[in-house]
């Protein structure tokens, strides 16, 4: 069997190590955790360009107070650029270049947590927005997105 890149990168000894690939910072074998808190892995024959944001909506609990439609409210303003950013805390903020059939993330992890609005867009076109709970800040978690040449997808669970 052949090895894939992903099992590649988890097969890393846990020690700290980084490099810096045409402007995107990468890292892997954290000692913390085996999988970064964001992945972005470009499958398309081109370079690409990724910019990624994540929105601190607020706890995760209070969601069942609020009324059915708010994630659909919500993500309605994320793509037309009309999100209160008074009520809303931005935790993490990346541009990164990826190289084709490349895996990067950025260098430092994210210390967000409660409920995440991951959003991501490509130069391709192609956007994305992925809600992930988080319940405490002490909690592993990852999102990983795979940018293609005409789409773009995304995974998300607990370490």
């Amino acid at each position: 069997m052949e090895p894939t890149r992903r099992s590649l990168l988890a097969a890393v000894p846990a020690v700290a190590a980084t490099a810096s690939v045409a402007g995107c910072s990468l890292a892997v074998g954290r000692e913390s955790a085996d999988r970064p808190p964001y992945v972005v892995e470009n499958e398309s024959g081109a370079r690409r360009s990724i910019d990624l944001r994540v929105l601190k909506i607020g706890p995760v609990d209070p969601l069942d107070d609020r009324p059915d439609s708010f994630r659909e409210d919500f993500e309605a303003a994320a793509a037309d650029g009309s999100v209160d950013e008074s009520r809303f805390e931005w935790t993490d903020s990346y541009d990164l270049s990826i190289a084709p059939d490349a895996a990067a993330r950025p260098l430092d992890d994210s210390s967000a947590f409660g409920l995440l609005y991951v959003q991501v867009s490509a130069d391709n076109g192609e956007r994305i927005g992925v809600w992930v709970e988080v319940d405490d800040s002490s909690e592993d978690f990852f999102v990983a997105i795979s940018v293609y040449g005409h789409g773009m997808s995304a995974t998300t669970g607990e370490d």
